[in-house]
């Protein structure tokens, strides 16, 4: 195979220092200023290289590179079968493998200096021309008075100036990017372009979420924060008169920074607009309603349709729509349950698990994979779904001092409760359905005994081997060394951590799993939950 900058005629050593790039995650100095130098002086070279960082980024979207291969190629396959006529985006991948196999026969062992996405922004600066210079800045710097010298925002880096881009600043919104998964877009004079980590929004621009796992955080310099879900739309971000965003569509959930009395953050949707101080939120719009769950101050709600005007507060929400009563709703309070999924638009095993929270009286956040959100610390539990993938938690949670309950075996591990060998010390099986209860006598085991259907026909179960400090709840019939529900002591010894940080559980659901739950199998979800979040 020839790779698809080969195959055009391009420079051998262009294409092999673009195959380094993109395997290596990094260049020398040297070797990335010609690439980008090379890039600026053609148009063609350019988009080769944006094009082909957009398939690495469609593949790293699909789960390639993640444990699960089998997941992989489904979604790769369904993507192919989606899209018709596959022969555009088959032999964009075909390239892209060829430039890894030309990385692999001419890599080096040399210091590296910088990152991929600095490379992208000087690639990028040249495509987008001047509403590019709006969105950029230099990489390695923070936001900050010394990148602000009039004070009305950052200038571009001095790369882009070095590759003819004319000095422009970012006016209104000082928002960055600073996390994304799957695929996103930024939005900017009617035109949607790749977003990446760090790059700025400008006023009056946006982003989109394009399928139902991505995500996006957006930090602006006060530190509010929002996070936009799958399947997402926001427009207008500004600060002109105080920060503002319209969200069209979809899910975003905002921690706000206290705001000047006289500016408060306002966000619209097509049903209604919030407005707040300093708070922690979130909106869920659809197209007949928006929802709003306020989790900590007071949000006035203000409904488009007729002006009417609600305040909701702490543990709260709201309806804003066409057949909806207009009125702040107290949920059921049994503290705050942090539910971590793959999907903010929730498949049915994580849907009737936030039902099943509900019931129980918790107030239900619901948030994706990443890295530790500080206001964790302040649940009373946390639940992982096995729909997340296990390489966007990794270890941020391991040392959370907040009860954790999770049903994602590949990350037992990396919550030092097993050993770490795949498929021996956790991994998942095909189930008939039953489990056997280890210690019926203890309050765990939410009064069941012997042999018990927690799934009322065959599916898949999680499964760890808990170390010595556990507490068996229920085992594999015939393999009594495998557990499907096992729990720590907050202090107790785990096979990764001297003392677990807070109390820690294991249960055998599955992605989906959840419709055919037993009564039983509930029961041992309830038993365990609420004993995670009692005080020990």
């Amino acid at each position: 195979m020839t790779s698809a900058l080969g195959e055009r005629g391009r420079n051998p050593k262009l294409d092999a220092l673009w195959a380094r790039a993109s395997t290596d995650g990094a260049l020398p100095p040297d070797d990335e200023r010609a690439l980008a130098e090379a890039a600026a002086d053609d148009a063609r070279l350019r988009e080769d290289l944006l094009d082909d960082e957009r398939v690495a980024g469609a593949l790293r979207a699909l789960g390639r590179g993640t444990r699960d291969a089998e997941a992989f190629s489904r979604r790769f396959f369904e993507r192919v079968a989606a899209e018709r006529d596959s022969t555009g985006f088959v032999s964009r991948v075909e390239g892209r493998l060829a430039v890894e196999a030309i990385a692999r026969e001419r890599r080096r062992h040399e210091p590296h200096g910088r990152w991929l996405p600095r490379l992208l922004v000087w690639l990028t600066l040249p495509a987008l021309g001047a509403a590019a210079a709006l969105l950029v800045v230099d990489a390695r710097r923070e936001p900050g008075p010394e990148n602000a010298p009039d004070g009305r925002g950052p200038t571009v880096s001095g790369e882009a100036q070095r590759v003819g881009i004319a000095p422009m600043r970012v006016f209104g919104a000082d928002a960055r990017i600073e996390w994304i998964t799957g695929t996103v877009h930024l939005l900017a004079d009617a035109r949607q372009m790749p977003a990446l980590t760090g790059m700025r929004i400008g006023a009056e621009q946006g982003l989109t979420t394009i399928d139902r796992d991505a995500s996006a955080t957006v930090v602006f310099a006060d530190r509010t924060r929002m996070v936009l879900g799958g399947d997402s739309v926001i427009g207008q971000v500004s600060e002109a008169a105080g920060k503002s965003v319209f969200l069209a569509s979809g899910i975003l959930t905002a921690d706000v920074t206290p705001q000047p009395a006289d500016r408060p953050m306002v966000i619209s949707t097509p049903h209604g607009e919030v407005t707040v101080l300093g708070t922690r939120f979130s909106l869920r719009v659809s197209d007949r309603a928006t929802r709003l769950d306020v989790e900590h101050g007071r949000v006035r709600f203000v409904r488009h349709r007729d002006g009417a005007r609600i305040d909701v507060g702490a543990g709260q929400y709201a309806l804003s729509g066409l057949a909806q009563d207009f009125a702040a709703i107290t949920r059921p309070q049994h503290g705050t349950a942090v539910l971590v999924v793959g999907s903010l638009r929730l498949p049915p095993t994580d849907a009737l698990v936030k039902a099943r929270l509900e019931r129980l009286g918790f107030g239900v956040r619901v948030q994706g994979g990443g890295p530790l959100v500080e206001d964790l610390r302040s649940s009373s539990v946390v639940l992982i779904s096995s729909t997340v993938s296990s390489l966007d938690v990794n270890t941020h949670y391991r040392e959370l001092p907040v009860p954790i309950v999770s049903w994602e075996s590949w990350l037992f591990d990396d919550l030092g409760m097993t050993g770490q060998s795949e498929d021996e010390d956790f991994g998942s099986f095909k189930s008939n359905g039953e489990v056997v209860i280890h210690d019926p006598t203890h309050r765990l085991a939410a009064g069941l005994a012997g042999t018990v259907g927690v799934l009322s026909g065959p599916g898949t179960m999680s499964f760890g081997i808990p170390g010595p400090g556990a507490l068996w709840i229920a085992t594999v019939p015939g393999l009594p060394t495998r557990a499907v529900a096992f729990a720590y002591e907050a202090g107790k010894p785990m096979p990764g951590l001297p003392a677990a940080p807070a109390r820690r559980a294991a249960l055998h659901l599955w992605d989906d799993s959840g419709p055919s739950m037993t009564e039983a199998g509930w029961a041992l979800f309830d038993a365990l939950v609420l004993w995670a979040t009692e005080k020990s």
